[in-house]
């Protein structure tokens, strides 16, 4: 993995509990910094002496200065140094952007478009919304964004003004958990269900019969929302989904000492792995530098496969079925549950 040195161009806040950083992109690197509505970059901050990667949705309209956003969570390490310390001119560690999340306008498509984000998914689905409007001018684009309430909302001016921008192409309806005294009235109140998944695609439908859905958020978020959408007959194949942080942690599995055989960028390695240890801290131990981020099984920096062995996997908000019977797993939530193990590394 290439990590680049870039330098913090600008930091402002969009919430009280959010912030959008601006990076600088030398010339002589911006080929390696091209990106697609949707995709994020990874970052490598030392706070307080300690190494942190967490990756980060770009927020940015395509085309324009790269953009992330960040917002605090509490007892978030990187999130709080991003917040409260980071500024303008600080240098920072960051990958090339990367992911399979994306949307690329076509100005000849003719598209209804549904999205659905919860708190900070909306980052990069409004990347996405303000490329594809002005880029495929013959779709549709109906957005439900679940939030506490209008103050804690990320881009919630951007929004009104974007709705009214294009208001013959855009619906955009908000659900308030905890809606305040002073709030404009939200289309629901609560979080985003079955219930308000079904309603809004009943109130509105699709203007265009070639329909896909982009999820974005946290937790069972995604999985409930796949699951409602798949009642009224939408196909996996037209669902693209994106899980942040925020999961509820289920009880993590044990296992036994184990051998581990990586082959890592055409290398091979064979260390320990000792009892109820992750694969990824095993080659962490052992100076391999394996890919890896939010260590929470959500943003499939760390995926690899297995080869031989089996193994078991605390959480996963990232590989579909498919992914599993390809042999995919997650570096950093995989247990060993056989003495000899075997991973390999995609080129």
């Amino acid at each position: 993995m290439e990590w680049f040195d870039l330098t913090v161009k600008d930091v402002k806040k969009v919430t009280k509990e959010a912030t959008s950083v601006t990076l600088s992109i030398p010339d002589s690197i911006k080929n390696s910094f091209s990106w697609q509505p949707g995709q994020h970059i990874q970052l490598e901050l030392t706070i307080d002496g300690e190494r942190t990667r967490r990756c980060y949705s770009i927020s940015s309209t395509w085309g324009q200065a790269l953009t992330f956003t960040v917002k605090k969570i509490q007892g978030g390490k990187a999130s709080t140094y991003i917040n409260e310390r980071l500024k303008a001119d600080d240098l920072i560690k960051v990958t090339a952007p990367k992911g399979r999340f994306t949307l690329t306008p076509n100005s000849e498509t003719r598209r209804s478009y549904y999205f659905f984000a919860a708190g900070s998914g909306i980052t990069p689905i409004y990347s996405m919304l303000t490329t594809l409007l002005p880029n495929e001018p013959d779709s549709f684009a109906y957005l439900l964004y679940s939030n506490k309430d209008s103050k804690s909302t990320i881009f919630a001016e951007e929004l009104v003004h974007l709705q009214k921008k294009y208001s013959d192409r855009l619906i955009i309806k908000h659900c308030h958990s905890s809606p305040g005294w002073f709030d404009d009235a939200p289309w629901r109140k609560g979080r985003i269900d079955t219930d308000a998944v079904h309603a809004f695609i009943n109130e509105c439908p699709p203007y265009a019969q070639d329909a896909q859905y982009y999820l974005c958020g946290p937790g069972s978020f995604i999985p409930d929302l796949k699951k409602a959408l798949n009642e009224i007959d939408v196909p996996n194949t037209r669902i693209h989904m994106e899980s942040f942080g925020g999961a509820k942690t289920p009880e993590k599995p044990t296992g036994d000492k184990a051998i581990l055989n990586v082959n890592f960028n055409g290398e091979k390695h064979q260390i320990p792995v000792a009892s109820n240890q992750s694969l990824l801290r095993a080659m962490l131990a052992e100076g391999i530098e394996a890919p890896y981020s939010c260590e929470g099984g959500v943003c499939g920096t760390c995926r690899c496969f297995l080869t031989k062995g089996e193994v078991s996997m605390q959480n996963n908000l990232v590989l579909d079925e498919t992914d599993i019977k390809k042999g995919i797993i997650l570096a950093c939530q995989a247990i060993p549950q056989s003495k000899d193990i075997e991973i390999k590394y995609k080129t």
